[in-house]
């Protein structure tokens, strides 16, 4: 079980997971296209709500930071992935 430590920068791993989840996004519907999916029908309208939606409020939370003590960002980090299920 991970516990928070200072040692680590839980906002650099939080930044970097969601990056991933965005990338893997954008890959999973570049795939679909690839297989013939219309770029106007429901599943790629879906998926590019979808994705705008996570990158909506991605910056939301970054922006949010921008208000708090580097402390603060850091345990927030480390509980939301937790929450998340990226570390145990």
């Amino acid at each position: 079980m991970t516990r928070f430590t200072k040692s680590i920068d839980w906002l650099e791993m939080y930044c970097a997971d969601r990056e991933s989840m965005l990338s893997t996004m954008a890959r999973n519907m570049a795939a679909d296209l690839e297989c013939g999916y219309d770029y106007f029908g429901k599943s790629i309208m879906q998926q590019r709500a979808k994705i705008e939606e996570f990158r909506a409020n991605y910056d939301k939370i970054l922006d949010m930071f921008k208000t708090m003590t580097d402390d603060a960002v850091q345990h927030w980090c480390f509980y939301e992935l937790k929450k998340l299920g990226a570390i145990e």
